[in-house]
């Protein structure tokens, strides 16, 4: 994916229907305003967190006519900058992540996350490292403290093999004093794999084996030590990249997956999809719903808002069949055609109750902040606030940048949908309506600032790139440069970084 992508293309990334996605560790980095940036950063919550990062996502599988139209995006909880103390349900429920954000987490004091750069370790075999940047000393370190280590067998506390946490779909956080990475293998519910197999056998191969899809769930010291595999989940099943917290466990979606041949491919869909919850002092697992309503939608948890569980889905006013979802010709009318759809959850109940729903037909944008659900339309500039407890709904602001790429504190950070002509963000005040207009941008290409973690006082972004340009037109990123700047000079435009001390690449 290149930066200098046209404007049509980056409005059917935006649309993209596929679930099932993968990094490419080679690629150049995605303009951050398209769909990852909003589901990419960790979020934990509370003083335990504070993060927000935009890495990119691309559809996999080797047929592209697979990805779909889909004109909104959502931005959720875990998409601030990693502070969202305010963010939480009276019951402490907070979203941590969603499929598409990256393995990290983040505290007042320093930022957690898992390298996506592979290293070979010293017994050949390869690993990621477990990474901190400390905000005190602006530096970042291998979370390791043995002397002498070089950070490169499996007895280093911060080497993670690369077969037992996949660095692109293993998840991090925080919960109680310890920190927790979930490893599991990509969810490839959503996807088509053309098939290559000259003996028939499924694309899947290897993957679909249940032993190396089962996730596992492992907790340590703050400082890497005492790693320990605390609960593994169903073989059988998979689980989703969505995850919760509450004070007391985790949240998170399982399902199991099958596949259906068609030609020389295969689509790959889900059934059974369950809420479930595990207690993270016994470690014992309960189902909590079904996510499954008979009510045609295919619904996604995206937030917590009162206490309860804020989802969205799209409605096609009748089940659509495989053949129908993936039909690149026939798929735009029905999304056309379609409703997204936005409900609270109520797990005691079992039952979403719908509060809000978007004709499809236009492209749209939304960020969840406290109870309020706030929407931008690009066909007429205005951003929306909707009560997820009420319906009730009232204009914010109309403003031509009105895509919301994710929310700093009680700002909407938006941009112009094409970033390529304007790569500057414009915060929204949800308070007042102030539109503040920060002209930062990445200091070598140009490009959006990433916006990875945040402080009361704070953020950390990535501000610049040591890149080569491809022979494809695009770049490859040799080093992220990472810094902390404060609030009042991002929202000014103040280019004032406290620059990180790299010790590896970034990401």
């Amino acid at each position: 994916m290149k930066k200098t992508q046209s404007y049509e293309t980056h409005k059917m990334q935006l649309f993209s229907k596929q679930r099932g996605r993968k990094q490419n560790l080679t690629k150049p980095l995605a303009i951050t305003m398209a769909l990852s940036l909003l589901l990419s950063g960790t979020a934990c919550g509370n003083k335990e967190d504070a993060s927000l990062s935009g890495a990119s996502n691309q559809a996999i599988g080797s047929n592209a006519s697979a990805a779909k139209a889909e004109s909104r995006h959502v931005a959720n909880e875990q998409d601030k900058p990693e502070n969202q103390s305010g963010q939480q349900s009276p019951n402490g429920l907070k979203l941590l992540c969603t499929e598409d954000g990256s393995a990290s987490c983040a505290t007042q004091e320093g930022y957690y996350y898992i390298s996506t750069e592979l290293l070979t370790l010293q017994d050949k075999s390869l690993g990621n490292r477990l990474m901190y940047m400390d905000y005190a000393s602006c530096r970042e370190i291998c979370l390791c403290s043995a002397p002498g280590c070089t950070h490169d067998t499996k007895d280093c506390t911060a080497v993670l093999p690369n077969k037992e946490f996949p660095a692109y779909t293993s998840k991090l956080f925080l919960h109680q004093g310890s920190l927790y990475i979930l490893s599991r293998q990509p969810d490839y519910d959503g996807s088509y794999f053309s098939s290559f197999s000259p003996n028939g056998e499924s694309v899947m191969g290897e993957t679909s084996k249940a032993n190396e899809l089962q996730a596992v769930l492992y907790r340590m010291n703050p400082d890497g030590t005492g790693r320990q595999k605390v609960y593994s989940f169903d073989p059988n099943l998979t689980l989703e990249g969505t995850l919760a917290l509450d004070e007391q466990g985790l949240y998170a979606i399982t399902k199991k997956l099958s596949t259906q041949k068609e030609g020389n491919g295969e689509y790959i869909s889900a059934a059974e999809k369950t809420l479930v919850y595990l207690d993270l002092s016994s470690y014992s697992l309960t189902q909590i719903s079904d996510m499954e309503f008979g009510d045609n939608i295919s619904w996604d948890l995206i937030g917590c808002a009162d206490g309860s569980f804020l989802l969205e889905g799209i409605d096609y006013g009748r089940k659509l069949t495989t053949e129908e979802y993936y039909d690149d010709d026939a798929y735009p009318e029905f999304y056309k055609n379609s409703h997204t759809v936005f409900a609270l959850l109520d797990t005691a109940s079992g039952s979403p109750k719908e509060f809000y729903r978007i004709g499809n037909e236009g492209i749209h944008s939304a960020a969840l902040l406290g109870n309020n659900l706030y929407i931008s339309f690009i066909d007429n500039g205005q951003i929306i606030s909707v009560n997820t407890a009420t319906g009730e709904e009232r204009l914010l602001v109309t403003h031509p940048q009105n895509y919301i790429t994710g929310t700093i504190g009680n700002m909407l950070c938006c941009q112009n949908l094409n970033s390529s002509a304007d790569p500057s963000y414009y915060f929204i005040d949800t308070d007042t309506g102030e539109i503040r207009h920060s002209d930062l941008v990445n200091k070598t290409l140009g490009w959006s600032l990433d916006l990875v973690a945040e402080t009361e006082s704070d953020v950390l972004v990535i501000y610049d790139y040591d890149a080569t340009a491809t022979s494809g037109g695009g770049y490859e990123i040799h080093l992220y440069q990472y810094g902390l700047i404060s609030k009042e000079d991002l929202f000014s435009g103040k280019e004032n970084y406290r620059k990180i001390q790299m010790t590896g690449r970034g990401r």
